[in-house]
């Protein structure tokens, strides 16, 4: 029998199964999930499309990001971001700071807000994934 690992919610098991199935090359649009985004870095594009380098600090990304964690939060069950990884499948990476990331969504949604924010790598590509739970009180 496999090792269970409590506090194991839902989001987590299904986070799991998307991220296995990007790192079998599966394109985003066809993964089924229910409260698991995946998105590239806001800012992360010239106005031709070219991936420009990224930052440790993206205010662009986290005035985006918060917004999108706060409609998360606002879900039953809670949800959670694969940050880095293209419409497409396109594997871009992202170089945002997580605490920085944590604190400024935090800031931006008035203190309502916090989110977990930790390093995956698929085939050496720096992801985060950004997670929360389900928020007590509608976050604006």
């Amino acid at each position: 029998m496999p090792l269970a690992f409590p506090g194991r919610g839902p989001v987590e098991q299904q986070l799991q199964r998307v991220l296995e199935k990007l790192d079998a090359g599966e394109n985003p649009a066809r993964i089924g999930r229910a409260q698991i985004d995946v998105k590239e870095e806001p800012g992360r594009r010239d106005r031709k499309g070219g991936i420009l380098p990224g930052k440790r600090q993206n205010e662009n990304a986290a005035d985006y990001l918060a917004g999108e964690m706060a409609c998360l939060a606002n879900t039953p069950g809670g949800g959670a971001i694969v940050l880095g990884v293209a419409d497409d499948g396109t594997r871009i990476g992202t170089e945002l700071d997580a605490e920085w990331l944590r604190q400024r969504i935090w800031e931006l949604t008035d203190r309502q807000l916090t989110i977990g924010a930790r390093e995956a790598h698929l085939d050496g590509t720096r992801l985060l994934l950004l997670t929360t739970h389900q928020a007590i009180e509608p976050i604006g």
